[in-house]
């Protein structure tokens, strides 16, 4: 069956925006070529005799779109969801615990939120939402704290071990001559990675965009394919994935007039981009999608391992649904990979997973979505 791709959601907006001082840096990145990747199946990255199936509790209050990602702590998990505007807090066996915030324009409430962080320092929950780029900081519980606020917009923000604040600008196109910002709880402190700056105003919306590992903060740029490690608000290294013909590297973009003719782009060629990405130690691992107009589309999974740049992936036909089914999340310790599914594919993981992982599952095609747990 022919899948009709909508793979770039673009968010129309304008702002004023004041006189910053903004500071470019050019960093050489490490390349890493797609065509080196060695084609491995299934079950050479994932050890599938010991997957873990989480179905989450599913109530009117903890009804999940098809539009979330999540992340975990300790042994709660938090799980945003764009349509419901709110943050739910489930444990690890699935119960549902309470949901975070809830849409609004109120002081507790959140104005078309986009992004979420889990501060296990303070354990509190901070949502990103409009006006400007505004932080609303909750209890787990779901308790209003406090809020801060700065006039540019953004779509996704991490803390650093500083307490600061890195936001993803996006490929802004009139927004700002950045697409990144750094601040503390007042102050921007630096602008920088400038912008390609193509014509049309519009924002390229990039879903989650930062992830920590071991302290240092990651940013990935799904259309640019690489992902870049920052300290102190200054980019210190990075690699970038190159598949060829199908790349569209940042000067590109000054070549699109307007947004048709980079959809005319699309058409003609496709290209591959990062959906969801982790970094765990040295192991990266990336859900990549390939693109191209009206044909079906394409997901692999590709594992790096960071001191050799060697890479794996898994792709082709026989996992061509499940792999678009299936959201990666996270890296989780002890060499485990979370994922999510609908509970309308379930049936889908079945031909690759020991029947006894099934066995005390019972679901509705309406329920909520199911976590797996791989061991690699």
């Amino acid at each position: 069956m022919k899948t009709k791709i909508a793979i770039i959601s673009i968010i129309i907006t304008f702002f004023a925006f004041g006189c910053i001082h903004k500071k470019h840096e050019s960093l050489s990145l490490t390349d890493l070529d797609f065509n080196d990747a060695h084609l491995v199946e299934f079950e050479t990255i994932f050890n599938v005799e010991n997957t873990k199936i989480i179905p989450l509790e599913t109530t009117e209050e903890s009804l999940i779109s098809n539009n979330y990602f999540m992340n975990l702590y300790d042994k709660d998990l938090f799980i945003f969801d764009y349509l419901r505007g709110q943050v739910l807090r489930f444990n690890t066996d699935g119960d549902f615990l309470n949901s975070i915030g809830k849409k609004g324009k109120g002081p507790a409430e959140l104005l078309n939120p986009t992004d979420f962080y889990i501060d296990s320092l303070n354990k509190t929950i901070e949502i990103l939402c409009e006006p400007g780029s505004t932080i609303k900081k909750f209890t787990f519980q779901g308790d209003f704290i406090s809020k801060i606020s700065f006039k540019f917009p953004s779509h996704s923000f991490i803390k650093d071990s500083l307490g600061f604040y890195y936001f993803y600008r996006g490929v802004n196109s009139g927004y700002s001559n950045a697409r990144l910002t750094y601040a503390n709880t007042t102050t921007v402190i630096n602008e920088f990675l400038l912008d390609p700056g193509n014509a049309p105003v519009g924002l390229v919306l990039d879903q989650k965009c930062f992830v920590k590992n071991e302290g240092t903060v990651i940013l990935k740029e799904l259309l640019l394919n690489q992902i870049l490690y920052l300290s102190k608000g200054q980019l210190i290294d990075g690699i970038r994935i190159n598949f060829d013909e199908n790349d569209v590297p940042i000067d590109y973009y000054r070549d699109f007039s307007n947004m048709m003719d980079f959809f005319q782009h699309l058409n003609d060629k496709g290209f591959y981009t990062i959906k969801n990405y982790d970094i765990h130690g040295s192991h990266a691992f990336i859900k990549l999608q390939y693109q191209k107009a009206e044909e079906e589309l394409k997901s692999l999974f590709l594992s790096i391992n960071l001191l050799t740049n060697s890479m794996q992936y898994v792709s082709g036909k026989l996992y061509r649904d499940l792999f678009n089914s299936m959201e990666f999340h996270s890296l989780l310790p002890e060499e485990k990979f979370l994922f999510s599914i609908n509970s309308h594919n379930f049936q889908l993981l079945k031909p690759f997973i020991p029947m006894s992982a099934f066995e005390s599952v019972n679901l509705r095609e309406d329920d909520n979505p199911i976590l797996i747990v791989f061991e690699h």
